[in-house]
Parts: C-alpha cells; sequence; structure tokens
C-alpha cells in the first residue's frame, strides 16, 4: 500500500488522489469534482479512513481538508464538527466557522467546536462567528476571555468595535494579554473606540509581547501621542519590528532621518548578532 502523503495546508486534486490510494481506494472520478455524493455512497468506509487522517494529522491544515470533504457532500455536517474537535494541527475553529457560513453547520455545534479546540486562534473565530452568524456575544465575550491561544486582545476590540462589547471589558482583556498582540489592540482601542490615549500608551510602554514600536507610531498619528514618546518607544524595542516603524515615523511624521537610521542599523545589528524577539524578551 502507498504511504500516506503528508497532510498540506493548500489542498489540490493529485492530493486526494494519493490520498485514496494509500488508504486503499482509488477515485474512478474526477477528484475535483464539487460533489462526491455518489462516490461517497459507494466507498463509505474509504470517507471514514480519509476524516480519521485528518484527525490524526500533525502537519498542514487538517481543518480544510474535512471542510473540502463536507463541501463536496462525502461527509455530513456534523460528522465533519466532530472530526474538528479531534484535529491536531491548523486552525480547526476557523474550518467550523466556515463550515457554519457556507456548509450549513447548525450553530451551535459549531460554537461547541469553537469553544473547546486548543489550537488556532478560537477567539477571532468567535468574533467572526458572532458578526457574521449571529453568534451571542456574551458566548463570543467568554470565549476571549477564556482562551489561552490566539489573539484574545484584538478579539476584544473587535468585538468592542463591531458588536458593542463594553470599552472597559475590552481595555482589561487587553491589559491582562499574555498572547497575540495586545499593543495593536491598545492602538485599535483609542483609535477607533474612544479608549484614553494615556491607557492605550501605558499598555504599549509595558508590553512584552505584539509590536509596541508599530503601535507607539500609530498612537502618533492617529491619537496624538507625543512624538518624542513614540521615537523612544521605538528605540527601546526589542520584539515586533521597530525597524519598519521607525521608517513610518520618519515617512508619515516628520521623525529625524537620521534617527530612522540609526534606528534601521542598530535593529540590523541585533538581527545578525542573534539578538532577537525571544533572546531579549
Amino acid at each position: 500500500m502507498p504511504q500516506l502523503p503528508e497532510c498540506p495546508s493548500i489542498f489540490n486534486p493529485s492530493f486526494w488522489q494519493d490520498l485514496a490510494q494509500a488508504l486503499g481506494g482509488v477515485f474512478s472520478r474526477d477528484v475535483d469534482s464539487d460533489d462526491w455524493t455518489d462516490f461517497a455512497r459507494q466507498y463509505p468506509d474509504l470517507m471514514e479512513r480519509m476524516v480519521r487522517y485528518f484527525e490524526e494529522a500533525t502537519t498542514g491544515n487538517p481543518g480544510m481538508g474535512i471542510l473540502g470533504m463536507a463541501y463536496r457532500d462525502a461527509i455530513s455536517s456534523q460528522r465533519a464538527l466532530l472530526a474538528l474537535l479531534r484535529v491536531q494541527a491548523g486552525d480547526p475553529a476557523d474550518a467550523a466557522y466556515s463550515l457554519c457560513c457556507y456548509g450549513g453547520a447548525p450553530l451551535e455545534w459549531t460554537m461547541r467546536v469553537i469553544e473547546q479546540v486548543q489550537i488556532g486562534d478560537p477567539a477571532i473565530t468567535a468574533c467572526d462567528l458572532n458578526r457574521d452568524r449571529n453568534a451571542p456575544l456574551e458566548w463570543a465575550m467568554r470565549v476571549t476571555e477564556q482562551t489561552k491561544i490566539g489573539d484574545p486582545a484584538t478579539a476584544a476590540y473587535c468585538l468592542c468595535d463591531y458588536s458593542e462589547a463594553p470599552l472597559e471589558w475590552a481595555m482589561r482583556v487587553t491589559e491582562q494579554a499574555t498572547i497575540g498582540d495586545p499593543t495593536y489592540a491598545a492602538y485599535s482601542l483609542c483609535e477607533h473606540c474612544h479608549a484614553p490615549l494615556e491607557w492605550a500608551m501605558r499598555v504599549t510602554e509595558q508590553a512584552k509581547i505584539g509590536d509596541p514600536a508599530y503601535a507607539a507610531y500609530g498612537l502618533h498619528r492617529h491619537c496624538g501621542a507625543p512624538l518624542e514618546w513614540a521615537m523612544r518607544v521605538i528605540e527601546q524595542a526589542r520584539i515586533g519590528d521597530p525597524a519598519h516603524a521607525a521608517a513610518m515615523l520618519h515617512t508619515c511624521c516628520a521623525a529625524p532621518r537620521e534617527w530612522f537610521e540609526w534606528v534601521s542599523a542598530n535593529w540590523a545589528a541585533r538581527s545578525s548578532t542573534g539578538v532577537s524577539n525571544a533572546a531579549t524578551s
């Protein structure tokens, strides 16, 4: 029997052909077809073996493979959602969201998958499901608060900006975030949701994750933070991309060219000697 192919992130017809052959089956029709109903009815055991392959895959984005099978009517949306709970790589929450939006999966089942997944970005997906499929705001806020993966601060900002979650709640989630990019959320909450500038500046200065340099640039350009403050944050940044932020501050905000060149040279020297994000955090 042929060796199982490695699960990819992008699926093409040859992958499905190779997978079917490795699992003991042969596609007798065009594998790029949008409808596998007859094929799945003829070979239900092969379909189940394919689903188990995606459940056990540790590379690529197996959730999208499950989604592809559901889209082609090879498996039911309920079977697909159950499989997404077992996926070990990629972003199964995003696949569940797509299955709900475009594949007819029940909203309640999709919410359950997003709540339980241990990989990917369930908070952002919960935000999307609230916005696009009217999942309850309270549920999306709870997922955002409780997640240990992804970018809960950005999800909190989006829920505040698009779904009217309380500003104080979004600020608290952003302050407490230990994953994702709370600096982007703080800057965005200040620009779009009227969070206090002083609060956003403090979150940006104290951040140990994310891209505080770019947030400092944004807070100066769009929210009125002092230029000298933004330059100091960018100079001191050891994470994110301070060279890019310095370039933007010079190009768009009249920061001195000599300063921009110094920041760029200093960051390039740090990068070349291995003093990178992880090493200095």
